[in-house]
């Protein structure tokens, strides 16, 4: 083997060095901006988190009572002569429509004024479908 060959086959052995590595520290102000924008995004994931139950409580509905059933009735005119202004609950629109009764042959949905409505059937939040 010629000698120029003989030096491909040499293995050198690994030479270990020592490096020094800095490790730049962050400006104390940049650190502080830092834990004050942390402290931030944990506020604002907290208050989103109570909005959100505040939500779900509020369209739950568990402790609100019950609606008036006669509210379910549908708005009857009757079919007499007579004119008589009243308010009915309407749940399609989840509103109190006003409408002019007849005298006679109403059902229960009627009353006599808009905050009477409105206090017997509108107990809970509408949610239209």
């Amino acid at each position: 083997m010629s000698p120029e060959n003989e030096n491909l086959l040499d293995v050198d052995k690994p030479v270990h060095r020592r490096s020094t590595v800095r490790i730049k520290r962050l400006p104390r102000n940049r650190t502080v901006w830092t834990a004050c924008l942390v402290g931030f995004g944990i506020l604002t994931f907290v208050l989103m988190l109570l909005g959100a139950s505040y939500i779900l409580r509020l369209y739950s509905g568990d402790d609100l009572p019950e609606r008036n059933p006669d509210c379910n009735l549908p708005l009857e005119r009757g079919n007499c002569s007579e004119s008589f202004e009243r308010w009915a609950w309407d749940a399609n629109q989840c509103t109190c429509l006003q409408f002019h009764f007849t005298g006679c042959n109403g059902n229960k949905n009627q009353f006599k004024n808009k905050k009477e409505c409105e206090e017997s059937c509108h107990t809970r939040p509408c949610i239209h479908i």
